[in-house]
């Protein structure tokens, strides 16, 4: 990279320098000398016209000298300009991760502990630096919590194009939904009640096991019966647990409340024939 101001470019604009500077300091010589001959002028008129001068002198020096380097210094700071052009394209990426750490420690968006959902990347945040976070990631699907064996890596800044979505703060129990699909001609819309109890009981048996904190609420596990688009009973299971436990109690939910209907439909078989 060469320098833009070149010694052969540069010699005449040299030479008018000094010329200017050697002007100047005979002049500012010639005015003290003067001064110092006037007699009848009081020293501190002396004093304010030796400031005065001096203070014009410099003026006059800064402003010729910026008359005769102009060019070469609008070619200097062409070059300064590239030069940071580049710097701040190179490292974009970078400043954005930096300025979207300072933008969640402003907003308080999340911290460790919770489990957040940003962009494709959804899970719970085991660590943040200064250029990203990483996320135990969990299921994908909708409204489960139940966690996988990889970590994701989320730069910040991809604060200023996604939305960040709170799933659950830390401390607190999230919600874990699932579903049950059942192809049977049993009536489970009429025995609801029966399958939430059913359910409630599955998941004090497990809760127990797993030493986990029992929600807030009156029902353990909130059920609802949907029906899909091929016209299927579908159970909706809803329960609060830690995400380690989850999976746990989800299986025992569901084997319990699957063996039940399946048993009720066997014996309602038994009973028409």
């Amino acid at each position: 990279m060469t320098f833009p101001l070149s010694a052969q470019s540069s010699l005449p604009d040299l030479l008018a320098s000094i010329a200017l500077l050697s002007a100047l300091m005979l002049v500012g010589w010639i005015t003290r000398r003067a001064l110092k001959a006037r007699a009848d002028l009081p020293p501190q008129a002396a004093r304010r016209w030796s400031a005065n001068m001096r203070n014009a002198l410099l003026l006059v020096a800064m402003v010729g000298l910026l008359m005769i380097w102009a060019p070469q210094l609008r070619t200097f700071a062409l070059s300064l300009t590239a030069v940071a052009v580049a710097v701040v394209v190179a490292t974009k990426e970078l400043i954005l991760c930096l300025s979207g750490s300072a933008f969640r420690t402003f907003n308080r968006a999340y911290t460790i502990g919770d489990i957040i959902e940003i962009g494709e990347y959804r899970g719970e945040v085991l660590d943040i630096n200064l250029l990203a976070s990483r996320l135990r990631e969990i299921d994908r699907r909708e409204d489960s919590i139940r966690p996988l064996k990889q970590t994701a890596v989320v730069p910040h800044s991809l604060l200023f194009s996604t939305p960040v979505r709170i799933v659950a703060r830390a401390g607190s129990l999230p919600e874990h939904v699932f579903y049950l699909v059942f192809e049977t001609k049993l009536n489970l819309f009429s025995r609801l009640e029966e399958i939430q109890s059913t359910a409630c009981l599955a998941y004090d048996k497990s809760a127990s096991r797993l030493s986990t904190e029992e929600p807030e609420r009156a029902e353990a596990v909130a059920v609802s019966i949907k029906t899909t688009e091929l016209g299927r009973q579908k159970l909706e299971f809803a329960f609060r647990s830690r995400l380690e436990d989850a999976a746990t109690i989800e299986n025992v939910i569901g084997s319990t409340v699957g063996s039940w209907v399946m048993s009720q439909y066997e014996e309602e078989t038994a009973a028409e024939t």
